[in-house]
């Protein structure tokens, strides 16, 4: 009787037909495989011949810039199957580029074809863009000797699709000969906006001249070059760019990329893989006509410098920027310099604890009203010059439609800056809170509160600088509101409060407070006709006297008013009033006190308790006529008289070492000391 098979049997079959499944089908898959390419392969090697008979054979010119195998115009069997790639001709032979029938890739010449990987790969083939690729820059020759004047783009494309069916003509841009290819279309005219802007009536102008698009077409990616600076820069007339074919993932810098680009009106910049970039300088400057631009999916973390990114953007209103990581920048100076049109920036995200130029950074940003720098680390900052300033060139354009700004700056830290100048100059800015600003290392403050009309602000000013440029620094503020002033004396230096008072026209409004001043000192007049005045008259800093009449005038200081210091009489030529000199003893009278015909005496007088004896150097210069005469006197009597006549007023030094502890000394000129220094001396006691 005829058995069926055991369980143990029929596992056994199924396994060996699964081994006999596993190896035979690869192998049929290898052979089908390998005969469509072979097959494939045979299909170009055709190709390529019908294109060596067609042009070679038939003496017709072979395009420059290669055929696309999808609208190959031979008469040739299945030519339908070349969905992608071109043929093109160097070194006297004809190329197969990655011609593909939408599932294998040919390349190679009809003695070496071989299949190859349809898509791009970093690691064996890069198509990069050439840096001139629409041959602007240098003006050298390109395509078929055409000089492209990049004034006439319009409009800018990357992408896979084919060649425009009618175009101008066509050039090689690539790094790879046949690989991309840019096509221009003539659109219309176009007028040099530098003589004739658009919609104007310019009579006698040039005539346009033809407008084009410009095409930049591959069948693969295109790369940018790794320094794309000035890429697009002064396409002046382009409105619009596409980069739908378009890789920025090895550029490293973009500085001046979009430079000069005045017409463009839209600019989407989301494929950009900016993670590799280090320099922003300026890289949409001037781009006049952008309202809007969103780079949230911006990748800045290796960016060192974003000088001038923005500046002259005079018509963006939104800008994205929420996302910028600013952790390396070192440089923001002018980046929204001229954005006369924002009205709202936040950068609370920014880390600036890098940078250390902010000078001209909101510069012309006259319709801002509001400005979020809540997290701005300013603590290696240098330069804050001009930073929110209105360039005095702009102001009339901006004084109708100048928004009044709020700013809260009391997080700054300040004490690294050494220059101010300018830095809120005819903005509109009002409860400024700069509380806790340290001026310490200030060297210009020039013109910082300069046209600020609406200015209500409260800050304490030192004196540490010594280097201060006080021009200008409160001129026309606080017309309407009120500045507080603490004026902080460590390093007191009287030339420099009265410079900074000076500079107010609207005084009234500004309230000045002292602290950590020394005591004021009280001049003791000899003579009863001379009415004497208080002065900041600090230790070893500055005397002032007023004299009613032209007499002796004489006083004499006390306590260590002017111990070891150098004190000076100087020449004047003209009446005076309420002037304080630094370190000089002055005297001034209605009538100057060096003028003809007048005699003069001032003097000095102080003790030295314990003081062996006194060190004197004296310094003086003599009139050109007549006598100038200084005395000193020791603990009983005259020590010595100097000076005299001395033929067109000559300078003197006399150094005197007077006895004991005591000490006065008689300056006197009976007539004028014309441009000359007068009379200095240096006082040391010897112990």
């Amino acid at each position: 009787m005829k058995k069926g098979f055991t369980l143990v049997e029929l596992i056994a079959i199924i396994t060996l037909l699964g081994l006999i499944i596993v190896i035979v089908v690869p192998v049929t898959n290898y052979i089908i495989d390998k005969r469509e390419k072979d097959a494939f392969k045979v299909s170009v090697y055709g190709l390529l011949t019908a294109v060596d008979e067609e042009y070679a054979s038939n003496g017709k010119t072979f395009p420059s810039n290669g055929l696309n195998a999808k609208n190959i115009d031979i008469d040739i069997n299945n030519k339908e199957q070349f969905t992608k790639g071109k043929i093109t001709y160097r070194d006297n032979t004809y190329y197969a580029d990655r011609i593909s029938n939408g599932k294998y890739c040919v390349s190679g010449t009809r003695n070496d074809l071989k299949i190859v990987s349809c898509s791009i790969h970093l690691v064996d083939e890069d198509l990069y863009l050439n840096y001139n690729f629409a041959c602007p820059m240098d003006e050298k020759e390109c395509g078929h000797g055409d000089y492209i004047d990049p004034h006439q783009l319009i409009s800018v494309t990357f992408g896979y699709d084919d060649a425009p069916s009618e175009y101008y003509y066509s050039y090689d841009v690539g790094s790879k000969p046949g690989m991309i290819t840019a096509y221009l279309v003539r659109n219309g005219n176009i007028r040099d906006r530098s003589i004739c802007p658009p919609n104007a009536v310019c009579p006698g102008a040039p005539p346009e001249t033809p407008a084009f698009d410009l095409y930049v077409i591959s069948d693969y990616k295109i790369f940018a070059p790794g320094d794309s600076e000035e890429l697009f820069y002064d396409f002046e007339n382009v409105r619009k760019y596409e980069f739908n074919n378009f890789d920025t993932s090895k550029v490293y810098n973009m500085t001046f990329m979009f430079e000069c680009n005045y017409s463009l009106e839209t600019l989407d910049l989301s494929s950009f893989d900016t993670s590799n970039v280090e320099s922003m300088i300026s890289m949409f400057e001037e781009c006049y006509s952008l309202e809007t631009l969103d780079l949230s999916s911006f990748d800045t973390s290796n960016v060192t410098n974003m000088d001038c990114m923005f500046e002259y953007c005079e018509s963006l209103k939104n800008l994205n920027i929420s996302n910028f990581d600013t952790s390396d920048v070192e440089s923001m100076a002018g980046m929204f310099r001229g954005c006369y049109s924002l009205e709202t920036l936040d950068l609370s995200n920014f880390n600036t604890s890098n940078v250390t130029n902010m000078g001209n950074m909101f510069n012309g940003c006259y319709s801002l009203e509001t400005l979020n720098l809540s997290n701005f680390d300013t603590s290696n900052v240098t330069n804050m010059g001009g930073m929110f300033s209105i360039d005095e060139e702009g102001e009339d354009e901006a004084s109708e439609v100048r928004a009044t700004l709020d700013l809260n700056l009391s997080n700054f830290n300040t004490s690294n800056v050494t220059n101010m100048g300018g830095m809120f100059a005819r903005r509109n800015v009002k409860n400024l809170n700069i509380s806790n600003f340290d001026f310490s290392n200030v060297e210009n403050i020039s013109y910082m509160f300069e046209e600020n009309p609406y200015l209500n602000t409260s800050f304490t000013l030192n004196f540490d600088a010594s280097n201060g440029n006080y021009n200008s620094f409160l001129r026309n503020a606080a017309q309407y509101g009120q500045v507080n002033i603490r004026l902080d004396c460590g390093n007191y230096s009287p030339a420099n409060i009265e410079s900074v008072l000076a500079t107010a026209n609207y005084s009234n409004r500004v309230n000045v407070t002292e602290v950590s001043c020394p005591a004021k000192h009280t001049i003791t007049v000899s003579d009863s006709t001379v009415t004497p005045s208080l002065s900041r008259a600090y230790p070893g800093t500055n005397i002032t006297l007023k004299a009613q009449n032209k007499k002796i005038v004489s006083f004499k200081m006390n306590g260590t008013l002017i111990n070891d210091r150098k004190f000076t009489m100087p020449s004047i030529n003209a009446n005076v009033t309420d002037i304080e000199l630094t370190d000089q003893i002055y005297v001034e009278s209605e009538h100057n006190p060096y003028a003809n015909n007048i005699d003069n005496v001032v003097y000095y007088e102080n003790t030295f308790p314990g003081a062996t004896s006194i060190e004197v150097i004296l310094n003086y210069a003599t009139e050109s006529t007549s006598y100038d005469w200084v005395y000193v006197y020791g603990s009983s009597s005259t020590f010595g008289k100097y000076g005299g006549f001395v033929n067109k007023g000559e300078n003197l030094t006399t150094n005197i070492t007077v006895p004991g502890n005591y000490i006065k000394i008689v300056f006197r000129t009976d007539n004028i000391v014309n441009e000359y220094y007068g009379f200095d001396a240096t006082i040391a006691p010897v112990y």
